[in-house]
């Protein structure tokens, strides 16, 4: 998968836990890492699928949510990672805050908690850029001060602080990646967000023109899946304890990706709508902690995953 440094003797014969391993970044995390590791992972279905898996993936259909403490806690014994990446995410708009309350926190508190008293010995929490929930134009550092403007963003800044005090009742470690725009092939399942990518190749596909609302000069940081997974794996196998951004720190805006598809499809057709209430953000991280904890930093082109993505798309139903 990665034509750099491949950290994967690390995790030979690891057993690896992945909460919404069948979701686009989980899935693809759990796939690569299946190559080496004993693999479980845990998704309730809710906007996951199994079809985004390999084989080597042990697949188990759990709502942690909703199941026993003694059912997590077995799973959970003898896990060398627990990568907790299952949320309830913002842009679902049939969620609810009790949703997000009951999934991204309370869920989420005994997940941990249960990890620590099954002593497993990291674990990787995934949190969000909303978390930060600045709009711009500074640059995102891991240094800022949080204030959250959703009930997304609130979660997941309290998922982290959950897991900072639950930590201090073992011996677990642990890592905090905000993660910011992540795309690429099988983001979309049904009943999950459209990304502005998914959306405007999935027009094409359908013979619709592509939408932009507003300027289009809404400013954003993506991170191709792959670069993203690398991210992930390199930061559990650190000794590092703390918030670490998952960025490109290149700022990229609508109007440039909208092109670019464009270009990429032979598309000659482009809606301008509305403004909506992205309209004049920049949202980008600085990544200078991941390369300096790391060595590495996502390096995959716009053009380049943009392309990879269009082809996944065109060969498999839209994914």
């Amino acid at each position: 998968m990665f034509d750099q440094k491949n950290p994967l003797s690390l995790y030979q014969g690891k057993k690896i836990i992945v909460t919404g391993g069948a979701g686009f970044i989980g899935a693809a995390l759990c796939n690569f890492l299946a190559e080496t590791s004993n693999v479980f992972a845990l998704d309730n279905l809710a906007t996951g699928s199994w079809e985004r898996c390999n084989p080597g993936v042990e697949r188990i259909h759990i709502d942690i949510a909703k199941c026993d403490d003694s059912e997590i806690f077995e799973m959970l014994r003898g896990a060398d990672y627990l990568f907790h990446l299952a949320a309830v995410k913002k842009h679902n708009k049939i969620n609810s805050f009790h949703s997000i309350n009951l999934n991204n926190i309370l869920a989420t508190e005994r997940l941990f908690r249960l990890a620590i008293s099954a002593n497993v010995p990291r674990i990787i929490f995934s949190s969000s850029l909303y978390a930060y929930g600045s709009m711009g134009p500074s640059i995102m550092s891991e240094n800022d001060a949080v204030n959250p403007l959703t009930y997304y963003g609130l979660s997941k800044f309290m998922g982290e602080n959950l897991l900072r005090i639950a930590s201090q009742q073992g011996l677990t470690s642990f890592v905090i990646p905000r993660l910011f725009f992540i795309y690429g092939p099988n983001q979309y399942a049904e009943g999950g967000y459209k990304s502005v990518i998914y959306k405007s190749f999935e027009n094409i596909l359908n013979g619709l023109p592509v939408e932009i609302y507003g300027s289009g000069l809404q400013v954003l940081d993506y991170v191709y899946i792959d670069d993203c997974v690398k991210s992930l794996i390199l930061l559990a196998s650190s000794e590092y304890q703390g918030v670490v951004n998952i960025s490109s720190s290149i700022p990229t805006t609508v109007q440039q990706i909208i092109d670019e598809v464009n270009r990429i499809t032979s598309n000659g057709s482009t809606l301008r709508s509305a403004a909506d209430w992205t309209e004049g953000s920049s949202r980008v991280g600085d990544n200078s902690r991941l390369k300096f904890l790391t060595g590495e930093i996502p390096t995959t082109s716009i053009s380049v995953g943009l392309q990879k993505t269009w082809e996944s798309m065109k060969g498999n139903g839209h994914d």
